[in-house]
């Protein structure tokens, strides 16, 4: 099970997975935060076997859904694993097969959107 994750500024129409930024808005708290922006991980799971999908965050592994086979299923992360600028890892775990898999580490900062490719 092969996952491919990259960063770039816009949408990318090529097969590749991409991680787009969101546009800024220019209705920012004093914090330097927007607002409400939601922090988008959509996974292709291309595989047959639906997969239950977690968030690694200085640690900790957070359980954020799971991954229906051959579907595009979008999450929404919570904002208590993404708070500024962080690292993550995401974690693939076959239902009903043995092992997983998990991707390298990705720098992400609120309202980013990731898109994670399992392939079959």
């Amino acid at each position: 099970m092969t996952h491919i994750i990259r960063r770039t500024r816009m949408a990318v129409a090529t097969g590749l997975v991409a991680v787009a930024l969101a546009g800024c808005s220019h209705n920012q708290a004093q914090t330097g935060l927007i607002p409400d922006q939601r922090t988008v991980l959509k996974v292709d799971n291309q595989s047959f076997n639906d997969m239950r999908i977690y968030v690694i965050q200085g640690g900790q592994r957070i359980r954020v859904g799971t991954a229906t086979g051959k579907t595009v299923t979008p999450f929404k992360l919570p904002p208590s694993v993404i708070s500024g600028f962080t690292t993550i890892r995401v974690q693939a775990v076959p239902i009903g097969a043995n092992g997983s898999s998990v991707s390298e580490e990705i720098s992400i900062t609120p309202g980013d959107e990731l898109e994670l490719r399992i392939s079959p």
